[in-house]
């Protein structure tokens, strides 16, 4: 079976608490799960990064949903490239909140060209810990 795996970044369009992230990564957990995605969902505040991962047909499906919502605007893939093996194989879909990721989030959105070294920390560092099962 062949896999993707996709990245992006967008901006919240309005402040979200816990509750509302929450929803949503029930919403996506629930759907993931039926679909044989795997990923992480990353919120800073202001924020939303995201890894997916699945087969390409249906991760990029997902991805088309993902990138309507009305939730979220200025939308950014910066990652598509297919993989061997998943990174977030235990999990429908993680979730790390992060505020010091802000500008690192915002940077990525804004000018990802200048930025490939902000691409692999914020990727880094939501990867699983392999020791934990949990993000770094």
């Amino acid at each position: 079976m062949s896999l993707v795996q996709l990245f992006y970044v967008s901006r919240a369009v309005e402040p979200y608490d816990s509750e509302s992230v929450q929803a949503i990564l029930t919403a996506s957990r629930r759907n993931n799960y039926r679909d044989d995605v795997t990923g992480c969902l990353l919120f800073s505040g202001c924020y939303f990064a995201q890894v997916l991962e699945g087969s390409p047909a249906v991760t990029m499906g997902r991805l088309d949903k993902i990138s309507g919502d009305r939730r979220h605007t200025d939308f950014r893939l910066l990652v598509e490239q297919p993989i061997t093996e998943r990174m977030y194989g235990d999990w429908s879909m993680g979730y790390m909140h992060d505020l010091a990721l802000e500008d690192d989030l915002g940077a990525l959105l804004l000018d990802s060209d200048t930025a490939p070294q902000t691409l692999v920390s914020v990727m880094e560092r939501m990867r699983p810990d392999p020791v934990m099962g949990a993000l770094r």
